[in-house]
């Protein structure tokens, strides 16, 4: 995914903690959870927080608890995708936001 090269390093750092996620072949659940835990510790470390970033964490959070099977739970995850397709395609959005949005769109998709 695109970022301005001032933004690179950023993204970069943020990309290799999502990365390990997929790298441990976990299941969606297991990766979304690992995303909420990941942008609560990138919160806890921050001087400000950022509404978005809690937003997206509760996003994943729901997506992680739908169940596989029914058939209301594609509507659900098709909800959420709408959501974090929101948040995401404001390009303004700080680098942690599109990072972290895009890998959670990319998992709800999967799933």
């Amino acid at each position: 995914e695109p970022f301005p090269q001032i933004a690179l390093k950023e993204h970069s750092i943020l990309c290799a903690i999502v990365n390990k996620c997929d790298a441990k072949h976990m299941s969606c659940d297991e990766r979304l959870k690992a995303l909420v835990e990941s942008i609560k510790k990138s919160l806890a470390k921050s001087t400000t927080t950022n509404s978005t970033l809690v937003e997206l964490a509760k996003i994943a959070s729901q997506a992680s608890g739908i169940k596989y099977g029914p058939a209301e739970s594609a509507d659900l995850c098709n909800d959420l995708l709408i959501k974090t397709q929101a948040i995401t395609s404001d390009t303004h959005q700080p680098v942690p936001v599109l990072t972290y949005g895009r890998r959670i769109n990319r998992v709800i998709q999967e799933k």
